[in-house]
């Protein structure tokens, strides 16, 4: 509303990012909800927990650098930020370099079953609530289909941001850069906040005992 240039008395009391931030902090406890259920011990192989192994590490890892360089390809293909390609490729050495230390870390944590391709599109809102619709597919392989339950912590934290790029640019042209300018902030602004509120509600609701935990 505010980006649409929503100006009413009510829309000023109750700006529509109120709204917004408990609607992420719900997320955050429906999705940890989700995965505790997903978690659970069963007689069926195709739910429960394992363990993050060495060779698991190497796999991931080795995939990570692959998905890496197949976005490098693309982005250098479209061509139209030149200046956002040129940057990747003086980084990539360093960018590559991080990767495979943050993939150490992941040793000691668990995969599961989860949702596997979680956005917001994917969120149905019921009466003030969430459901998760639209499940990833029922791939064959156990070593598929278990991945790690922050993967749908990070595809739904890039679904803020992304909301908040459209929204803003399907927001009304602003006849100034200053109001430009204010557009941007406030959209920056939505999406941090909205980013926090989901994670920090996730952790405080999500069970699952792993080194990931804290």
């Amino acid at each position: 509303d505010r980006l649409s240039s929503g100006t009413s008395a009510m829309d000023i009391q109750y700006p529509a990012t109120e709204e917004l931030h408990s609607f992420a902090q719900m997320l955050g406890q429906r999705l940890a909800e989700m995965h505790e259920l997903l978690a659970s011990d069963t007689r069926s192989k195709r739910f429960g927990v394992a363990d993050i192994s060495k060779a698991d590490l190497t796999t991931l890892l080795d995939k990570a650098l692959t998905d890496w360089q197949a976005a490098m390809e693309v982005i250098a293909q479209q061509g139209k930020q030149p200046h956002v390609a040129d940057w990747f490729k003086s980084n990539s050495k360093l960018l590559q370099k991080s990767l495979k230390q943050l993939a150490q870390k992941i040793q000691g944590g668990i995969r599961m079953r989860i949702h596997g391709n979680l956005s917001l599109l994917q969120v149905l809102v019921v009466r003030g609530d969430a459901w998760f619709v639209n499940f990833d597919g029922e791939p064959t392989e156990l070593s598929q289909l278990y991945q790690s339950p922050l993967k749908d912590v990070a595809d739904l934290l890039c679904g803020f941001d992304d909301a908040a790029a459209l929204a803003t640019r399907n927001a009304p042209a602003a006849d100034t850069p200053v109001e430009s300018e204010k557009l941007w902030a406030l959209s920056a602004s939505f999406s941090q906040k909205a980013r926090t509120a989901f994670y920090d509600s996730y952790r405080r609701h999500q069970k699952l005992l792993h080194n990931w935990r804290h």
